[in-house]
């Protein structure tokens, strides 16, 4: 029985923190996942980085000045606090509440069938609102286009969903999905959906927004993204990168689950004894 409760301890240390090595991780303040261009240099490619402002949270402290990583050199931390589930989270709904949970949020409705979860299950979500972030303890992602320069562009920037794995997994029907929305909940992108063809979020040149993600289930999350557009000099453009999300599960899951175990071991060991 010690074993077993030693055995479920360890798998829930390792679901509690990513399962790579990497120094640096991103737990809030805000950040965007941007295009960095240099005509100059290359007029063809964007270089995809995360860009941290001052402020945002590297390995628990803030950053004194703005800072640029490669997706390699960081994870994204989705923490317990953010799994808002897909509820109903209405004041008229949660009667006699003066403030309903989560914000205020919604995620019932079908209009979030795009996230590959059903109601009532567990889902993770970034906000694409500051104050929900704040409150919450969880990064504000943005996307950015602002070194692209607002004119010479003859299409959107265009943030494209190429990639996908789920704890190592390739892209697949089953297992944790990643959704990503406007701030007001229309599907940009998702996984559950088998295709990435219309995973396409369109950024204004020289621009930024901020979208919602979701996740379904806590584990390791990778992503790749590819930017995009068209130069009216230079023509096509394009960079990817590929980053990575660590969804914590929530904190009192592996607590029952060893709680849970050593209950069973103490019941069969005084059935042993009753035996003989």
């Amino acid at each position: 029985m010690r074993i077993i409760v030693v055995i479920l301890g360890l798998i829930c240390g390792i679901l509690a923190v990513p399962a790579f090595a990497t120094p640096i991780v991103y737990s809030g303040g805000h950040a965007d996942i941007r295009a960095n261009w240099n005509p100059a240099t290359n007029p063809n490619l964007f270089t995809v980085v995360l860009h941290a402002d001052a402020g945002a949270i590297m390995n628990g402290t803030p950053l004194s000045a703005p800072a640029d990583y490669a997706g390699s050199a960081f994870v994204f931390q989705v923490p317990a606090a953010a799994n808002l589930g897909r509820i109903q989270n209405t004041t008229a709904f949660w009667a006699g509440n003066t403030s309903p949970p989560n914000n205020g949020y919604n995620f019932s409705t079908s209009t979030y069938d795009y996230t590959g979860t059903a109601v009532g299950d567990s889902l993770w979500v970034l906000s694409s609102n500051q104050a929900d972030t704040i409150h919450y303890g969880t990064p504000w992602i943005g996307l950015g286009a602002e070194p692209t320069g607002a004119t010479g562009w003859s299409s959107q920037i265009f943030f494209r969903l190429t990639s996908f794995a789920f704890d190592g997994s390739a892209y697949g029907a089953t297992g944790g999905q990643l959704s990503a929305s406007t701030p007001s909940g229309s599907r940009r992108w998702d996984t559950a959906d088998g295709s990435f063809a219309n995973d396409s979020y369109a950024v204004g040149p020289g621009s930024h927004t901020h979208p919602r993600f979701y996740f379904t289930e806590p584990g390791t999350y990778t992503a790749g993204i590819t930017v995009t557009g068209t130069h009216t000099t230079f023509g096509a453009v394009s960079g990817t990168e590929v980053f990575t999300f660590q969804v914590v599960p929530e904190p009192g899951s592996c607590s029952l689950a060893i709680a849970a175990a050593a209950v069973a071991g103490v019941w069969r060991l005084r059935r042993r004894r009753l035996l003989s």
